[in-house]
């Protein structure tokens, strides 16, 4: 169960952030790089591509984002025992990106924030 939880963690976390993925030319491909968030008082920080306490490893293509130059995106997560598929419209604001006028990321260069739930997910470009 925990496992599941995990997976489903990190796939909306990796969501936001790719609705969040904007700079200065946004548009690209980006991919999974880490997730943090606190439990039970500790801070866990999980890598693409380390395993974690639960076993599990997420590689970087386990979550790609790609935002598109005509204001449309597509996100596409493929985690153990769950597939999640977005599209949808983003726009840019500053560093701000906006998904699907819900939700929002930060972008910094080639490096995408998002913060859900007390979940901090970071994807690359």
């Amino acid at each position: 169960m925990k496992r599941i939880l995990a997976v489903a963690l990190i796939a909306i976390v990796v969501t936001a952030l790719a609705l969040a993925c904007v700079a200065c030319s946004p548009a690209g491909t980006y991919q999974f790089a880490s997730m943090k968030y606190t439990s039970g008082g500790v801070s866990v920080e999980y890598k693409a591509g380390e395993k974690s306490a639960l076993g599990i490893t997420v590689e970087a293509t386990a979550a790609t984002l790609e935002l598109k130059k005509d204001g449309t995106y597509t996100f596409e997560s493929t985690l153990p025992g769950l597939t999640l598929s977005e599209e949808g419209t983003w726009t840019k604001e500053g560093d701000t990106i906006t998904f699907d006028d819900d939700f929002t990321a930060t972008i910094d260069g080639k490096t995408l924030t998002a913060v859900y739930a007390g979940i901090t997910v970071v994807m690359t470009k």
